[in-house]
């Protein structure tokens, strides 16, 4: 089990009004606009109806309970700061398509590297998650994460995440620049910030319940299978 709710894949974040997705041992249900379930690994297997049985309203299951609350409501913040971002391109005339023919257009993947660093900026993360832009013709501009690499790489072979600007505004960086301000000063920041820090507040208290749990070597002969094999 892991928190994950820092840096989520921001590919899972599309329009789609319902659909699952992993995130490593954590699955997710989004439905009409919201994360709204999330099961971590073995959740569905008969055997965890068997240990639910055995444990009742152990703390344990309280405080996953707990933590899966959390966990969505920063799944949601993030999908909130990711609409404040795709809304800040469109304000710096920026339309999210994968048909850069026309100016003023943007890949979707733009608002996914803003959203990473934001997050970054909006968490005081030490490194912050960086980022590079380059600068084409005709408008054509190249946003990715900032590895470290040496600046003399081909900039848009590994990555093509870019967007072309219309004549006459902001230059790329300045336009960088603008959204992650507005963003990370915006609504969404706050929320961000509050549903981390209860997600990793939950995620500690239910690691702690399950590592006792494992510590006390005692499972109460009570669940539906215990008869059969002598455990009453």
């Amino acid at each position: 089990m892991d928190s994950s709710s820092h840096h989520p894949d921001w590919e899972f974040f599309t329009e789609e009004s319902s659909r699952s997705d992993d995130l490593g041992p954590i699955r997710v249900h989004r439905s009409e606009g919201a994360f709204d379930a999330v099961t971590i690994g073995g959740e569905d297997e008969f055997t965890w109806e068997l240990l639910k049985e055995h444990l009742g309203r152990h703390e344990m299951l309280r405080q996953l309970d707990g933590w899966k609350r959390a966990f969505l409501a920063a799944m949601n913040a993030h999908m909130a700061l990711r609409w404040e971002v795709a809304t800040a391109l469109e304000d710096s005339g920026l339309r999210l398509t994968n048909d850069l023919r026309e100016p003023g257009t943007s890949r979707p993947g733009v608002a996914e590297e803003l959203s990473r660093a934001a997050v970054s900026r909006i968490l005081a993360e030490d490194p912050r998650y960086g980022l590079r832009v380059h600068e084409g013709e005709n408008g054509e501009f190249f946003v990715r994460g900032d590895t470290g690499e040496d600046e003399s790489e081909e900039f848009p072979v590994k990555k093509p995440t870019g967007g072309r600007l219309s004549p006459g505004g902001n230059n790329a960086l300045e336009m960088v620049s603008a959204v992650l301000v507005s963003v990370a000063s915006g609504q969404a920041s706050w929320a961000i910030r509050e549903t981390s820090n209860k997600a990793d507040r939950a995620f500690g208290e239910a690691r702690r319940a399950l590592e006792l749990l494992r510590a006390s070597h005692y499972v109460p002969g009570t669940c539906g299978a215990c008869p059969r094999y002598g455990r009453t």
